[in-house]
């Protein structure tokens, strides 16, 4: 989701402008799903414009949401009224569909982007004080949690500070098992053990 979102809301953008010219054919129905995903693609912009953000704000992202919902929503319900009865109820189940997906969407980036601030708390904190053991393993372990593992196999200062310590092998170990490098992480459980 991260750098492609605004790419995918251009493009979303551009299907839905492609889709309007169905709508001077007389195709009704592709109304509600051209509002739709035109909906999705502002969400998918202003997505990618608060993950560009170094702060995050959860309100005002959420209000914002709203307010597409709610647009995309009288935007359908307002075209409906020229709609025949299956239109309409397909119109109203493209909106449902939006509002869940958006929803759901909305769900996941928050999730993510409080992961992302809680990465960046431990760096702070590791600005402060470098060799922080307990801080640099709870930075590792949230990097594994949100699935940056490529990230994750880097954050080898653990392993410097103390080349003795088996837990910061044994991690090492668990982010290369994750990466699917299996025989390099059974070398480090070994290493760990012994």
């Amino acid at each position: 989701m991260r750098s492609k979102s605004i790419f995918y809301g251009v493009l979303l953008l551009i299907v839905s402008l492609f889709m309007y010219s169905f709508l001077s054919s007389g195709i009704t129905l592709f109304y509600s799903i051209f509002i739709s995903i035109g909906g999705g693609g502002l969400w998918f912009i202003l997505t990618g414009l608060f993950e560009n953000r170094k702060n995050y704000n959860e309100n005002l992202y959420l209000t914002i949401t709203v307010v597409i919902i709610f647009i995309v929503l009288i935007l359908i319900y307002n075209q409906t009224s020229t709609f025949s009865y299956a239109d309409k109820i397909f119109s109203y189940i493209i909106g449902v569909m939006f509002i869940l997906t958006t929803i759901l969407r909305f769900c996941s980036f928050n999730k993510w982007m409080k992961s992302q601030e809680s990465v960046h708390s431990y760096d702070k904190i590791l600005e402060l004080n470098s060799k922080d053991t307990v801080v640099l393993d709870n930075k590792g372990a949230r990097l594994v949690e949100i699935g940056q593992y490529k990230e994750a196999i880097k954050f080898d200062k653990r392993i410097e500070i103390d080349s003795k310590d088996a837990a910061a092998w044994h991690n090492k170990g668990i982010v290369l098992e994750k990466l699917r490098k299996h025989q390099e992480a059974l070398d480090l459980y070994d290493r760990a053990v012994y």
